[in-house]
Parts: structure tokens; sequence; C-alpha cells
């Protein structure tokens, strides 16, 4: 009987893992498409000078794509989280900065039709807590 509660937590953190490499593979790839309309929605948190906008714009959709995909590799997994959970913390910390200085804009991460302020942040500490939990199952060693 031990055993039934540890396969449905194996279950779940694998199926968290899966979860978390789609959705920044996906969101990623949308970005890296078009970088320029990324680059426009960074501008309107009014947070860095254009020039690094630009960069961010360039560089994360494929930082995204390629932890995601480290997600799925055993080798990659433990990085792959750190960079997820770091970059899932920096959104947080964005929306939080445009939230309290009242900007009404697009979160930006998935492109077009996307939510306002306050449903991404609160998406976004539901992925973080994910990544928590698929970190903890992970390092107990109940995650292939």
């Amino acid at each position: 009987m031990a055993a039934y509660p540890l396969k449905i937590t194996f279950t779940l953190a694998s199926l968290l893992r899966f979860v978390l490499a789609g959705l920044f593979i996906y969101a990623g790839t949308g970005k890296a498409w078009d970088p320029a309309a990324f680059a426009s929605d960074i501008a309107n948190y009014r947070i860095t000078p254009w020039i690094v906008t630009a960069g961010i714009a360039l560089y994360l959709p494929w930082l995204e794509i390629l932890a995601g995909a480290g997600l799925l590799y055993p080798r990659f997994r433990s990085g792959a989280l750190l960079i997820v959970s770091t970059l899932l913390t920096v959104f947080c910390g964005a929306l939080l900065s445009a939230w309290m200085r009242g900007l009404d804009i697009q979160c930006g991460c998935f492109g077009v039709g996307e939510t306002g302020i306050a449903p991404a942040l609160i998406r976004n500490l539901v992925l973080l807590a994910a990544c928590a939990f698929v970190w903890s199952r992970s390092r107990s060693g109940s995650v292939p």
C-alpha cells in the first residue's frame, strides 16, 4: 500500500515536468518567431532601456526553449529547473513592478490574446510552485 502514494507523486511530478517543458517551449517559440513584437511587449514594462530590451527579445526566447527542452532530459533537468524557476521569479518581479506602478499592459508571455497582469502573476506563481514540486521529487529520486 505504501507504494501507491509514491506512484501518484511520481505521475504528478512527471506530468508537471512535461507541462512546464511544453509551456516554456511553446512560449519561447512564439517569441522567437516575432522578436520585434516581443520587444514591444517588454518595452511596455518600462524597466529596461531599448538596447537591453532588444537584447532580451532576441535571447530570452531561446533560453526558454532550451530550458523547456532540458526539462525533458534527466541529465539537464536540475539546471533546466533552476533556469525555469529563476525566469519565473524574474517574470513575477516584472509583473509586480508593472502592477504596483499602475501600468495597464498585457503580460506578453504567450503572444496574442494575452491576459492582464493579475492572471499572469497567478499563473506564474502556480508554475513556480510546480517547479518546486518537481524539484523536490527529483531530488528524492522519485522522478526518472
